[in-house]
């Protein structure tokens, strides 16, 4: 499958391609908008009729898009611009081509050792047009140059097969376009199926909106490949380029694809597998994928009803909403692979689905935390940041969540419990958002961070970066702060009562000293929020020094103040005075008196002399 894949798009690059070069040079005045469009359809279907220098740029630098999609950008721009469209045709090989008896469909073949892939490839559109337009209800793709809908078997560029929108139909009132289908005649007779599988699905997505955004186009197709041949999503197994942005909107993708080479738009097939497999009848039951198609239709040109607010509709009719959706798949999508989990696990074909979204950060519950992601990790509107609350110890008092953000964009925050089915979930437009959750319960816990974006968010403009917050995680019971003690000294051996000042204290607070067993709370008496009464004794082998205090509320954490009581050394004991009444008793004292008496007789000795 990943073979499949890489056919389907021009090899990619992270240095200038030769559409971000014409991009320049009509920046530039270099050339004209119509003539930029022309060179990039002209590059996907005849590459080697190209002038010299853009041959030489495609050839060593890339396209910069799928050709599908390149031909999607160019199909779209020429509506916005209103340049007439004036699509490259693909030759006509009049006398080789197979016709369908059952459907309107004719493949076009180049040469007579062409035929059984040509014919092949037939076979493969009738069972794509039998699933995905008379049972699914995709609209049939509109013809462009007959009554029937032509699937070229050629030479189709670089590409292992594309899909080209032609004409916009002005008698139909909504945005369709006309088409034809390109099928590489490099490709084996294996690989045949998914391609017109894929294909045909942006046919039948041209004839229902051909302005919607890139995103739910390649998304829908590549879950069109899965729903035709069920199972085949196991076969995609890695899908890194999804799966390690989950930061980024689900509508997002599109400048990544073309600038970089990025996959994302086509790896994000799991978002139509979650909603069919949720709100269908299964993960391949494509009903609810055309719903979504049909809720877009429009005749505006500018794609006003995007995808996501199409969801956003059809859920609504069914008594949910995007933001469920999106909570929903938001956690389906980490219990994935080696995350897999009894209670949480529900993504189709969640055992192959790899790699799970990184975690950015992790907090230990019990205490406060304050953080806020780099921008580069930040979530756009319809993305998510992912935390690990860690509870080893089974924290036993609430915690509370709280989101600070000065945007307009609403918000949410959901706690998952690893070992339970619950999900705890809030939402909101003004900043904080809250929500409160109990610990108690046991295990660990995933937070998940989503941003839902503004009024006027549209999947026609991506933000290039993630918007910025901050996060709190701290009890929700106000911790003990303590800002004086007096005294705040106390010798070794002695017992004291000091007043404790400082905020949030409650009734039960206890305190501790570190390092521990030097000092014992031998009272403790609450005063008020403010103020504590407490009798400690130091042991009189207590080390001296700076101790840290630790105040603990019953309900929440505690904190710790450095240097919030000071040890020091006892005094010596005065020495004990002579009562004169007992010459037992001497000492030095009487040794002094001794040799005082010894000197004065010799000196009256002297003297007599």
């Amino acid at each position: 499958m990943h073979i499949l894949l890489i056919t389907l798009f021009f090899t990619m690059s992270a240095v200038p391609t030769l559409r971000d070069t014409l991009l320049t040079e009509q920046k530039a005045g270099q050339i004209t908008p119509a003539r930029r469009l022309s060179l990039l359809e002209q590059a996907v279907k005849q590459p080697r009729a190209l002038p010299q220098k853009y041959r030489e740029l495609l050839n060593q630098k890339g396209l910069g898009l799928s050709a599908t999609a390149t031909l999607i950008e160019v199909y779209q721009q020429r509506r916005i611009l209103g340049i007439a469209a004036n699509p490259l045709k693909p030759p006509k090989w009049g006398e080789y081509f197979f016709d369908s008896a059952v459907y309107p469909i004719r493949v076009y073949y180049s040469h007579p050792s062409f035929s059984v892939l040509a014919e092949t490839t037939l076979h493969e559109a009738e069972h794509s047009w039998e699933q995905e337009v008379i049972y699914f209800g995709f609209y049939a793709p509109r013809t462009m140059y007959s009554d029937r809908y032509e699937i070229y078997f050629d030479n189709c560029g670089d590409a292992g097969g594309y899909m080209s929108p032609g004409h916009t139909i002005p008698e139909t009132p909504w945005d369709d376009c006309t088409s034809y289908i390109c099928i590489s005649d490099n490709m084996s007779a294996g690989t045949i199926g998914p391609v017109v599988a894929h294909e045909m699905s942006h046919a039948t997505q041209g004839a229902m909106d051909c302005m919607e955004a890139l995103p739910i186009w390649e998304n829908t197709s590549m879950y069109m490949m899965n729903a035709l041949y069920p199972g085949s999503a196991k076969g995609f197994g890695q899908i890194y380029s999804f799966q390690e942005r989950p930061n980024w909107s689900l509508a997002d993708g599109a400048a990544a694809f073309r600038q970089e080479g990025i996959p994302y738009i086509y790896d994000g097939f799991i978002w139509p597998l979650y909603l069919s497999a949720t709100y269908g009848e299964g993960p391949e039951d494509a009903f609810f994928v055309r719903d979504i198609w049909e809720a877009s239709m429009q005749e505006k040109g500018s794609n006003t009803v995007g995808y996501l607010k199409a969801i956003d509709n059809l859920l609504s009719e069914l008594g949910s909403s995007l933001e469920e959706a999106f909570l929903g798949f938001s956690t389906a999508r980490y219990f994935v692979d080696s995350n897999t989990n009894p209670y949480h696990s529900s993504m189709p074909y969640h055992e192959f689905i790899s790699p799970p979204p990184p975690v950015i950060n992790s907090f230990g519950i019990g205490t406060e935390y304050v953080y806020s992601p780099p921008a580069s990790l930040a979530p756009k509107p319809y993305g998510v940041n992912y935390y690990i609350l860690s509870n080893p110890d089974t924290c036993s008092y609430p915690m509370t969540i709280k989101l600070y953000t000065e945007t307009s964009e609403k918000w949410a925050l959901a706690v998952v419990p690893l070992e339970h089915d619950t999900i705890l979930f809030q939402s909101g437009w003004q900043s904080p958002v809250t929500l409160e959750f109990d610990p108690s319960i046991g295990g660990d816990m995933l937070l998940m961070v989503m941003n839902l974006g503004s009024e006027s968010f549209t999947v026609n403009s991506i933000p290039s970066l993630g918007t910025p917050y901050q996060l709190i995680v701290a009890p929700t019971n106000p911790l003990p702060e303590v800002t004086m003690v007096t005294p705040d000294t106390i010798s070794q051996g002695e017992e004291l009562t000091l007043i404790i000042r400082g905020t949030g204290f409650v009734e039960g607070i206890s305190l501790d000293f570190l390092p521990r067993d030097q000092i014992e709370v031998r009272s403790l008496t609450f005063v008020s929020e403010s103020e504590l009464s407490v009798t400690l004794h130091a042991s009189q082998a207590a080390l001296t020094g700076g101790y840290f205090m630790e105040a603990t509320n019953p309900d929440s954490g505690f904190t710790s103040t450095e240097n919030g009581l000071w040890v020091e050394e006892s005094e010596p004991a005065p020495p004990k005075k002579s009562s004169g009444c007992s010459t037992a008793q001497g000492g030095a004292g009487g040794s002094t008196s001794l040799i005082f008496l010894l000197l004065l007789l010799a000196l009256r000795r002297r003297h007599n002399r």
